[in-house]
């Protein structure tokens, strides 16, 4: 595992030249695509911990950054981990290319269905969406309201056998920031032996 304080890879060896081949194409394409070239874009972001569950309300934020380099018809499928009060699809007023999924911290039991593929359900729904296909879903008016029912999530902060999923450290943090490239690797190797 490598992980720094923005970044986390479980199954991936950073320092491995064939990985940074492999993720400079892969984020080559992804600069090259535009929503308003060709088919929408759907965006899937996964939140990861209670600390980030603040991203509700950056969602007008990421929006703008979104449009700006992938075109007005960007949308985005943020999936809040870990709900109680309320789980299924739901969109927005605010911004009609959002939305939320508030997905149970059940489906991550080994006795449910969906334990192999957790986040299956929630990206069919939201490419229904995307195809303007009809489908039960709850509406808010603002992105504060969506806030407001999200349940705070712990889960992402820890990984295999208890082990943080970044480090404590806003140093790396500095450093993360100054790399550009995938050459340089900035995180700390804990061999998985150790997982």
């Amino acid at each position: 595992m490598f992980r720094g304080y923005y970044h986390s890879f479980w199954h991936d060896d950073p320092t491995d030249p064939c990985m940074c081949e492999r993720y400079n194409r892969r984020i080559s394409r992804l600069g090259e695509m535009n929503s308003d070239e060709g088919p929408q874009l759907l965006f899937v972001r996964s939140n990861v911990s209670h600390e980030n569950m603040i991203e509700v309300l950056q969602v007008p934020e990421l929006m703008k950054l979104l449009r700006a380099k992938f075109g007005k018809s960007s949308r985005l499928l943020l999936i809040l981990e870990n709900q109680q009060k309320f789980t299924g699809p739901a969109l927005v007023d605010e911004d009609d290319h959002v939305m939320l999924h508030y997905l149970s911290m059940d489906v991550h039991k080994k006795s449910h269905p969906d334990n192999a593929m957790p986040y299956a359900r929630p990206v069919e729904c939201a490419l229904e969406w995307c195809a303007r296909k009809t489908f039960a879903c709850r509406h808010f008016e603002t992105l504060k309201e969506a806030f407001q029912l999200a349940h705070p999530y712990p889960g992402g902060e820890r990984g295999l056998g208890g082990l943080p999923a970044f480090e404590a450290s806003k140093v790396l943090a500095a450093v993360e920031e100054c790399c550009t490239t995938w050459e340089v690797p900035q995180a700390t190797k804990i061999p998985r032996g150790r997982l």
